[in-house]
Formats: C-alpha cells, sequence, structure tokens
C-alpha cells in the first residue's frame, strides 16, 4: 500500500464527495451532476454524470479541501500541500506558454487576452459510480411467435338445461295458504284469543300488573297473603299501593311500625319464581312468596322501623325490576 497521495485522484474524489474543486490560484470549480435519463429520439439511456463547471467567484477554499481529504484518506497535510503545488505549478506554466492547458480529464483550461479564465468540459464522465461511462443505445425487444394450430381446443356448444317443473311447488304454496286462512279464522280460536286479550286487560287494571314484552312469565302484581323464606306461617297484609314519586313520602309515614313487603316479580312459570327467589335469599333479603291466580309472586320483606322506605326502593330498584313496585302493609 502506497503511502504517497495520488492528487488527481484525491481530487476526482473530493468532487464527488462535496462537489467542489479549489485549484488555488488558477480556478475554482463546481462539479455538476445529471440524474441517469432517457433519450426516446435517438433510443439512447444515459447514465448519471458528473462534469466540472469553472465559476467566477474565487472563494480560496483550498485549504479546506484539503482538511476534507485529510479526514477521510489520514495522508499529511504538508504530503497534499506539496502535490497541490506541483499540480497547480505544471498548469499555470502550460497555460502561459501556450494559451491553455488541458485539466485531465476534466477539460480544457483557456486564458483569455483580458487575463480571464474559460474552460471547456471534456465528454469524460466522472461520476463515482459510473466513470468513463457514455449514453447506451437501446432498442425494443423484438419476440418471435408462431401459432401451433395443433394446441387450438375444438368449441364445443353448451347445453342449455332444462329448467325444474315447480308446478308442485306452486300447488304445496297454495295448499299451505288455505291452511292457514282456515285455521286463522276458525271460531273457536277466535273466540280463545278474544279471552286471553280480555284476561290480560283486567289483570293489568285490577292487579297493577307489569308484563314484559318477550317473556309473559315475569310480572309484577299485589296479594292479600304472605310467607317468608323462613316460616311458613300466613301474615295477612291487607294494604296494598303502587310506590310512585309522588306518595313516596306519604307512604314512608304510613308504614312506620309496620312490617312491609315489596313485590319484586311475578311469574306465570313457577320455576322463574323459585330462581328469583332464591337470588332474593342469596342476596340476603326475607324472601316473600304466594300466589296470586295463576302468578307466583316474589317478595322482599323488611321492618319499615328500621330502614327508610325510600331508600329500600332505591336499592331494590338498583338490583331488580326498576319500573313497577308494590308495597303491602
Amino acid at each position: 500500500m502506497t503511502s504517497v497521495p495520488d492528487i488527481n485522484y484525491l481530487l476526482w474524489w473530493h468532487a464527488n464527495a462535496y462537489g467542489w474543486l479549489d485549484i488555488p490560484g488558477l480556478a475554482y470549480f463546481l462539479a455538476i451532476k445529471n440524474e441517469a435519463h432517457i433519450d426516446h429520439q435517438n433510443q439512447l439511456i444515459y447514465p448519471p454524470t458528473l462534469k466540472l463547471q469553472l465559476t467566477n467567484d474565487a472563494p480560496n477554499r483550498a485549504d479546506e479541501m484539503l482538511q476534507n481529504i485529510i479526514v477521510e484518506t489520514g495522508f499529511s497535510k504538508q504530503d497534499l500541500e506539496s502535490q497541490l503545488e506541483d499540480l497547480c505549478a505544471h498548469l499555470r506554466s502550460n497555460m502561459i506558454q501556450s494559451g491553455s492547458v488541458e485539466f485531465e480529464p476534466y477539460g480544457i483550461l483557456k486564458l483569455l487576452e483580458d487575463q480571464s479564465k474559460s474552460f471547456t468540459p471534456s465528454d469524460f464522465n466522472a461520476h463515482h459510480g459510473f466513470v468513463g461511462n457514455q449514453a447506451i443505445p437501446i432498442s425494443a425487444l423484438k419476440m418471435n411467435y408462431q401459432r401451433n394450430d395443433e394446441l387450438i381446443a375444438p368449441i364445443i356448444p353448451i347445453k342449455k338445461k332444462k329448467e325444474p317443473n315447480l308446478k308442485w311447488l306452486y300447488y304445496l304454496l297454495a295448499f299451505l295458504w288455505i291452511l292457514f286462512l282456515v285455521l286463522l279464522f276458525w271460531p273457536s280460536g277466535k273466540k280463545q284469543k278474544s279471552n286471553a286479550k280480555n284476561s290480560n286487560i283486567t289483570e293489568l287494571k285490577d292487579t297493577l300488573t307489569y308484563i314484559e314484552p318477550t317473556d309473559t312469565s315475569s310480572m309484577l302484581v299485589v296479594s292479600d297473603t304472605m310467607s317468608t323464606s323462613d316460616t311458613t306461617q300466613a301474615i295477612i297484609l291487607p294494604k296494598e299501593e303502587e310506590i310512585k314519586e309522588d306518595n313516596i313520602t306519604e307512604l314512608n309515614k304510613i308504614v312506620q311500625g309496620k312490617t312491609c313487603v315489596i313485590i319484586v316479580g311475578s311469574f306465570i312459570k313457577k320455576n322463574n319464581a323459585i330462581r328469583l327467589e332464591k337470588k332474593v335469599v342469596h342476596d340476603g333479603y326475607t324472601s316473600f312468596t304466594e300466589e296470586f291466580g295463576k302468578f307466583n309472586r316474589v317478595g322482599i320483606q323488611f321492618d319499615c322501623m328500621q330502614r327508610n322506605l325510600e331508600e329500600v326502593l332505591a336499592e331494590l330498584k338498583q338490583k331488580y325490576h326498576p319500573d313497577s313496585w308494590i308495597l303491602k302493609h
């Protein structure tokens, strides 16, 4: 590995890395880069290029250029200055003798009559990735294709499928429609439907019933008897009222010192009532159950002397049904 710097190579590297060159006392160059492009008219593809361009500004950056080379290569400043001085002396002496000098490989530097300088760049590509590369001709690809008649598949006509006979389906639909109309207007069915509707209306009017739309087994009603989960003795509570926002304060005064029950559910199916009763007991309340007609009721018994009615109601609404509540006392 040589320890003597090659100033021509180092100037080429600096032009690519920093985009300028400063030849002390002679000229200051800018490195002009052009991107790769295609000349469609002449069918040529040009690689990226780098050429030098002379500028009249002389910022005197020779020391900066040498420092950049030193940082990159580690050569001594003394060796680099010596090489650069020799190059400058060669270019200056030839330009004075013949009026021009070739700054290889970048172009020709001329001395004009007014002592100014001009520079004519050469065709040399100084780009570090494409050194010396010039335009490359291109041409369209030509593909030879031969038709092979032997591989042509025969065209087979598509046979239309016969449409299925759906007459039997129409007859079935007509029969089912007639059967539906017969069942719909059958007298016994109409009477049973009317009785069921009237029964539900009566239950709503007479017993302050709440019925959920999707389950007739969940409703709130009142009763005249009660039993608790820890006793079998029936307790008669004749008075029963619906708890509303406008009467809760008055009811709270009336039931002070009495045993009270709030109905929290009423079900046609007894299994649903048993399930709610177990939940009431599990939640720590004294349960109340009774039968009222076809309904099985579940309530919660508490002592109105010890607890405020409004407080108990708010607690139960949060845990159970929030809409309809019946108070027995």
